[in-house]
């Protein structure tokens, strides 16, 4: 371009030099003209080219969103060209898309806040195991980036995890109604005194509840008083045992015309089983044989084949007399009568009376404690046996020693009558 006008300045200086020395002539002028035509030409064309070259970086710059640098190649375009209007409109463009970019940002950041705060409000209810609110909070969450794993990963356990709940409490509701019909049963089994079938469906319930209380104490109950039965059983056998051996120790001395000791034996064999009628008859045939022979043989002094009357009658008294009434209850208004009358007489505590007899000793306990009552017997026969009741009903020794054990800062007093 220097160049150019460098040239259009020589070519005018001499063009003028030649109109001055010929000013008649035309033709000089009219060449300057077309020169300085051709020379603007020029100078329009590198002006196009410089403001296409501005535009084509702008827009180069612009798609690769270097708004910046777009930015100063397009306000090179309009200092080249300024009443071109397509630079302004890419200014004004790319101002606008820094606007919305920014406030684009602005919105990303205020979601991407909010989708944090409500995953860690989600995250704190599925700790909690507030499954319904958790489940809310993750679908919350998932509508603000539906392209997150985590939200949909935790709804999806959330609904696996209620699903196994309801389950669960399906089975604990059955569960229920099957210990429920189990423990009706063995309720019933226990009322009709069918320990062992009831014992054996409290054991089922523990199957379903180890934990259950009410099968666990029926079941220490059931194995409590099936060991009295067995050791009730036990003692009735050995008490039989004794009392067979007795009988027959008796038949064969009264078969011996061993009157005396035959009467001491039957009466032996009465204290383990009062109520047995074939030693009093025995008894009776003694007594009938004493009197006959005193009738008979008037003279015969008593041996030891004989026994005399006056013997038979002191012996008779010494077996019958007891110092206590009888430990039995017709009814049950009876056993409670009897029961009040102790609680009325006696102090709270446990008050022990000791009987001592020809035969045996009788250990009487009488246990008040608040409003429980009972009156309780220890026998203990002098060839060793030992008998234990409580409120007229046999027991065992443990049992018995179980209840009349004083307990701390309870009144024990003891008396021998």
């Amino acid at each position: 371009m220097d160049i150019l006008n460098n040239s259009n300045s020589i070519w005018q200086r001499q063009h003028t030099i030649a109109q001055i020395e010929n000013p008649q002539k035309t033709y000089p002028a009219q060449k300057i003209f077309e020169i300085n035509q051709i020379l603007a030409n020029l100078s329009k064309k590198e002006t196009e080219d410089k403001y296409k070259l501005a535009v084509n970086e702008g827009d180069k710059l612009l798609s690769e969103q270097k708004y910046d640098d777009a930015k100063i190649s397009y306000r090179e375009a309009l200092k080249i060209m300024p009443e071109q209007v397509y630079p302004q409109q890419k200014i004004n463009e790319i101002n606008s898309k820094l606007t919305n970019t920014a406030a684009t940002e602005n919105e990303k950041t205020t979601r991407k806040n909010q989708y944090d705060k409500t995953i860690v409000l989600a995250d704190k209810y599925f700790n909690d195991q507030n499954y319904p609110l958790a489940r809310t909070e993750y679908s919350n969450a998932l509508a603000m980036y539906p392209e997150e794993s985590y939200p949909s990963s935790q709804i999806s356990k959330i609904d696996q995890l209620v699903t196994e709940l309801k389950q669960k409490e399906n089975q604990r509701v059955e569960q229920e109604k099957r210990v429920a019909t189990l423990i009706t049963r063995a309720d019933e089994s226990f009322k009709n005194k069918m320990f062992i079938d009831a014992k054996q469906i409290y054991l089922l319930v523990l199957e379903i509840n180890p934990t259950h209380p009410h099968a666990i104490s029926q079941i220490q109950r059931i194995e409590d008083m099936l060991a009295l039965q067995a050791a009730e059983k036990q003692k009735i056998a050995e008490t039989n045992s004794k009392y067979n051996s007795i009988i027959a120790e008796a038949d064969s001395k009264f078969n011996a015309n061993s009157l005396a000791e035959a009467r001491k034996l039957y009466y032996a064999s009465l204290e383990l089983k009062p109520n047995e009628e074939y030693p009093k008859a025995q008894i009776r045939r003694i007594d009938e044989k004493v009197k006959l022979t005193a009738i008979t043989q008037p003279n015969v002094k008593p041996t030891q084949t004989t026994i005399t009357q006056s013997t038979a009658t002191q012996s008779s008294t010494d077996v019958s007399t007891s110092k206590l009434d009888e430990f039995a209850f017709k009814t049950e208004s009876e056993r409670v009568k009897h029961l009040t009358e102790l609680k009325n007489t006696y102090q709270p505590g446990v008050t022990l009376e000791i009987y001592k007899e020809k035969n045996r000793t009788v250990n009487r306990y009488i246990v008040i404690r608040g409003t429980e009552v009972h009156e309780v017997r220890e026998v203990i026969y002098s060839y060793g046996m030992t008998q234990c009741y409580i409120d007229g009903k046999p027991t065992t020794s443990m049992y018995l020693q179980s209840i009349v054990k004083p307990k701390q800062g309870e009144n024990f007093s003891k008396s021998e009558k």
